[in-house]
């Protein structure tokens, strides 16, 4: 199997991207190791109440790096998140999309929270990640509530074979003092005019009231006075091997 130290020795590698689908991979012959890339879909900033409140950005798509045996000639299904819409005027953002490859699983951000007649809407939750044998509860992406919204996820755990790293992402900033972003590997949105920024993840969160790029899983900006928050970021996928 090719481990991950392998990947950073020089040792010629190839790869290929997946940026949107389900679909399907097969193995090229004679690999019976890789290493997987995922990143899940970024949740959309919540929007904006009519009158008086800004709303919350959208948590980052979670990341998870993991080495895999396969077989060659092996057909293994995925699915590329999409990124959460943002939430249209005093209506959340939606929960970006997970990602998938095989066993594993890159959870999608948590949608912002509305602008509301009383308080501004929080941030969503980071993503959480899943794999086989391995699980964390506390990771999962939740949509942002209150002032504050949800937290994010934490720095991420060494899997329990040594072989697979996962990062938890941070979460959208919350919307009622126009607070930035958690970071991750991208740095989360800056806050704009009391909208929150959005989560980052592989890439940054989007500012408030904008939207995340695609395929870089951040999180959607909150929306601002009666005004629809952004959509989050699109997941992604990249799968290596050395042969």
């Amino acid at each position: 199997m090719s481990t991950l130290s392998q990947f950073f020795s020089g040792g010629k590698s190839q790869s290929e991207v997946f940026t949107s689908g389900p679909g399907t991979w097969t193995v090229p012959a004679n690999v019976t190791g890789v290493r997987v890339f995922l990143v899940g879909g970024g949740g959309g900033g919540g929007g904006g109440y009519t009158a008086t409140y800004r709303a919350g950005g959208g948590g980052g798509g979670a990341i998870v790096v993991s080495d895999l045996e396969v077989n060659p000639g092996a057909s293994i299904s995925y699915s590329v998140g999409v990124g959460g819409s943002g939430g249209a005027v005093n209506v959340a953002g939606a929960v970006g999309g997970n990602t998938t490859f095989g066993s594993l699983t890159a959870y999608g951000g948590g949608g912002g929270g509305k602008g509301n007649a009383t308080s501004n809407g929080g941030g969503g939750g980071g993503g959480g990640y899943h794999a086989a044998g391995l699980t964390s509860n506390s990771n999962f992406g939740a949509n942002g509530g209150g002032p504050n919204g949800g937290s994010g996820g934490d720095a991420g755990s060494v899997g329990l074979n040594g072989s697979s790293v996962f990062f938890g992402q941070g979460g959208g900033g919350g919307g009622g003092n126009g607070s930035s972003g958690g970071n991750s590997m991208g740095p989360g949105g800056a806050g704009s005019s009391s909208r929150g920024g959005g989560g980052g993840s592989y890439g940054a969160g989007a500012a408030g009231g904008a939207s995340a790029s695609a395929n870089t899983g951040g999180g959607g900006g909150g929306g601002a006075i009666n005004a629809a928050g952004g959509d989050g970021g699109s997941g992604y996928i990249m799968v290596s091997w050395v042969g």
